[in-house]
């Protein structure tokens, strides 16, 4: 088991390899809900143990070319229901 509760695998990451691990070596709900309450997070070895801020990469802004990709799914949507 890892140094936090839910980090079975011991790598500072809450993620689906945790899952199995706990299945096999603990399978408790509290077990679950100590993985399922942190998915996703990295924990931060100079931070007291506290999740990283925003290391994991995941962010609110949209890719520049999602706009792009956006308005030419919405023109072609748009010629195709014209030409019927």
């Amino acid at each position: 088991m890892g140094s936090f509760p839910g980090d079975y695998t011991g790598d500072w990451l809450f993620d689906a390899s945790d899952f199995p691990v706990w299945r096999k070596l603990d399978g408790t709900p509290q077990g679950y809900r100590d993985w399922a309450f942190r998915y996703g997070d990295i924990v931060c070895g100079d931070c007291g143990g506290g999740p990283t801020p925003d290391m994991s990469g995941r962010s609110g802004t949209p890719e520049p070319g999602a706009g792009l990709l956006l308005v030419v799914g919405l023109l072609l949507c748009f010629f195709f229901r014209r030409g019927r």
